[in-house]
């Protein structure tokens, strides 16, 4: 199966994700369950972390559409087995 069209599939899904994620948030702000407190920490380092896990994710759907899902399992063995 080519997996570069299931990429194409995928991609309205994971915006979606976002939105609802601050949709959420938005009305948690609003019922006091989160407080400006919490909003007020720094967000440099979870962007940082949160652009690293995108930038994975999205080199990992673009070597499926590529690289037989064999190579796939070893490749990603080898990067979990040393942690």
């Amino acid at each position: 199966m080519d997996l570069i069209l299931f990429n194409i599939f995928l991609f309205p899904f994971s915006f979606r994700y976002v939105i609802v994620y601050f949709t959420i948030l938005h009305i948690r702000h609003r019922a006091g369950i989160v407080t400006d407190e919490m909003l007020s920490m720094p967000k440099a380092p979870y962007i940082l972390v949160g652009l690293l896990e995108a930038l994975g994710a999205a080199t990992g759907m673009a070597a499926g559409g590529i690289m037989s899902h064999y190579y796939l399992m070893i490749f990603h063995f080898i990067v979990i087995l040393p942690i």
